[in-house]
C-alpha cells in the first residue's frame, strides 16, 4: 500500500452531504449562492497565523511551481485568501511559533482551524506535503459552521493532536 493510501485511510476527509445552489446553472463549476454548504468529516486542529510586515506574498507561487516535479523544502507555508497590505503570513500549530525564522506581528496572531484535505502523491524522500484548509468560525451561526480563509501546506507527520470533527463549510 502506498504512503498516500495510508494517509487517505487514516486522515482523508469524507463528504457527508451537500446543499449547492448554483448562481448560474449553465456553469456547474461556477459560483454558488449564499446558503450553499458542504458537510464533511476531517482531522482538525488549531492553527495560528501572523502577518509578516514589509513582505511580498508572490514568492510562494514560484516555490509551488518548482516543487511539483521535485522535492519540497521542509516547513510550512500559508496563503490567506485576503492579505492585509499585500504582505506574506506565517503559520504554526503552536501559539508561540517555534522555529519560525521570520519577523512577524506578534501582537496580531490569529487562531483558526485547520482541516487536512489531501496529501501530495510523492515519495517520502521528496517530502510530500499535507494540504489543509484554514477555516474561520462562521459569524452568527449556531452550528459547527466555518468559512475558508486560506490554504496551508505542511510536512508529515505533524506533532500534536488531530481531532476528527464534523464540519459544515459555507
Amino acid at each position: 500500500m502506498s504512503n498516500w493510501q495510508l494517509w487517505e485511510d487514516r486522515y482523508g476527509p469524507r463528504l457527508l452531504g451537500h446543499n449547492m445552489a448554483l448562481k448560474n446553472t449553465n456553469h456547474p463549476k461556477g459560483g454558488v449562492r449564499e446558503g450553499s454548504s458542504l458537510t464533511m468529516v476531517g482531522h482538525c486542529r488549531p492553527i495560528y497565523v501572523a502577518d509578516v510586515p514589509d513582505s511580498d506574498y508572490d514568492y510562494n507561487f514560484n516555490e509551488v511551481a518548482w516543487a511539483i516535479g521535485g522535492s519540497n523544502k521542509p516547513g510550512s507555508r500559508i496563503c490567506m485568501d485576503q492579505r492585509a497590505n499585500d504582505c506574506d503570513a506565517v503559520c504554526s500549530f503552536a501559539a508561540d511559533f517555534p522555529g519560525v525564522d521570520k519577523d512577524y506581528e506578534r501582537d496580531n496572531v490569529k487562531k483558526y482551524l485547520c482541516v487536512q484535505i489531501v496529501r501530495e502523491r510523492k515519495e517520502r524522500g521528496q517530502r510530500p506535503k499535507i494540504i489543509g484548509l484554514v477555516l474561520k468560525k462562521a459569524e452568527n451561526s449556531t452550528e459547527e459552521a466555518f468559512r475558508r480563509v486560506g490554504l496551508t501546506d505542511f510536512d508529515e507527520p505533524v506533532d500534536g493532536e488531530w481531532v476528527r470533527r464534523t464540519l459544515k463549510l459555507l
